[in-house]
């Protein structure tokens, strides 16, 4: 299976298709309630987030979309 780490090299209509999936699937792991003290920013060229916690500064890099939902779910069931 060939992972794409990068929309860079995509050609612009399959850069499109691919943000409209991601953006779906971003869509899905938002009805996941994250607890107040995190934040994501989700890369705009890679398919993946950086959670900040607020409290403490601490960033947690390049968390996979495809496991964002559950991160959040856990961080929800720690500290929410």
């Amino acid at each position: 299976m060939y992972k794409i780490k990068s929309d860079k090299k995509l050609n612009p209509e399959l850069k499109k298709q691919m943000v409209g999936l991601r953006s779906a699937m971003f869509g899905q792991v938002n009805k996941t309630k994250l607890p107040k003290r995190f934040t994501i920013v989700m890369n705009n060229d890679e398919p993946n987030g950086d959670i900040t916690d607020t409290t403490t500064g601490r960033i947690s890099k390049r968390v996979p979309l495809c496991a964002l939902g559950d991160v959040k779910q856990t961080l929800n069931d720690l500290f929410g």
